[in-house]
């Protein structure tokens, strides 16, 4: 879902800037859409992140938990250009630890917390998973979105000892020679899988991961990791639980951690409205099953959640050596 979603700014390079007339080109083709949520990012390029809430049925209503996955889309794993996901990996390993401890156990949000880098097909992204037997997904977006715009000051005052640790560690990993026969078979057929034919991604990621400084870590988390930054490409996906209320709960939860009053009308602005102003001049978007299959359709060569591997067309001549 993210990629399809998500990446409808980036095919345009609207995210940064720019882009808006092939934005529109790609959201709106020859037969006008009624999705509104398309339309909202397509009227949302150039101008601010692109916050997208998807809040699929529950495929089982008895059950009380509730539960987001938070996605920040990077973009596509280019097997040309390692360093996007050497940084992802790095950003994953140094922010992984501060998620669990703030939002599991300090604000205690639910019993099971994590992050980490998330892939799907050729796109790939930072994940934030929260499930909480008593916080509705409205609210637990909203803590998830804060944490993450907050993490950028502790990132900024990383000791370098602390990020010389981590760059050693996630160093080891990639050179970690195959410990069994089905492991050295899985890392020869995963290039051939995703198409990529980069058999010494490994090494070419260890060489990478040297050049990198902290000034390369914050300016990609600014770029791609924080909600409120103009360039973010956020989807949210929200599972509520089947017995516990509605978003109106949510409301009441968030004002009672606000204070009530005047933040209980910015609770309900957040929480339930769906063109709120948010983290962001168009705020969290709501889209629908609609809009995925509206952009599978308009989007033919991105990988579609249901395949496996990577639909796009290779480059002329790459692989040509190993493919004929």
């Amino acid at each position: 879902v993210g990629n399809e979603l998500v990446d409808a700014s980036r095919a345009t390079g609207t995210a940064a800037g720019g882009g808006d007339e092939e934005a529109i080109k790609v959201l709106r083709p020859d037969v006008s859409s009624s999705s509104a949520a398309v339309a909202a990012v397509a009227a949302a390029a150039g101008r601010g992140p692109v916050l997208l809430r998807y809040v699929p049925t529950n495929p089982n209503p008895t059950n009380t938990n509730s539960a987001v996955f938070f996605l920040c889309q990077v973009g596509e794993d280019d097997p040309r250009d390692v360093r996007p996901a050497v940084l992802l990996d790095l950003l994953a390993k140094v922010a992984s630890k501060p998620a669990f401890h703030e939002l599991r156990t300090r604000q205690r949000l639910g019993y099971a917390v994590s992050l980490s880098k998330h892939r799907l097909g050729g796109g790939m992204g930072l994940a934030v998973r929260v499930q909480s037997p008593d916080r509705q997904p409205g609210l637990l977006r909203l803590r998830v979105a804060e944490w993450l715009a907050a993490f950028g000051r502790e990132l900024r005052e990383l000791a370098p000892e602390r990020l010389a640790s981590f760059k050693a560690a996630l160093a080891e990993k990639y050179l970690e020679p195959p410990r069994s026969l089905a492991e050295a078979a899985l890392a020869t057929w995963r290039p051939i899988r995703y198409r990529s034919y980069a058999f010494r991604r490994a090494e070419q990621k260890a060489e990478a991961l040297k050049e990198l400084e902290l000034q390369d870590l914050v300016h990609f988390y600014e770029q791609h990791a924080c909600p409120s930054s103009s360039t973010a490409r956020v989807l949210c996906c929200e599972v509520w639980g089947g017995l516990r209320g509605t978003a109106e709960g949510d409301v009441a939860s968030t004002a009672g951690a606000r204070g009530g009053g005047e933040a209980a009308q910015a609770a309900e602005s957040e929480v339930v409205g769906e063109d709120d102003g948010g983290l962001g001049a168009c705020g969290w978007r709501r889209v629908g099953s609609e809009d995925v299959a509206e952009l599978h359709r308009r989007l033919p060569h991105f990988c579609h959640s249901e395949t496996l591997g990577v639909l796009r067309a290779l480059p002329v001549g790459h692989g040509s050596s190993l493919v004929s």
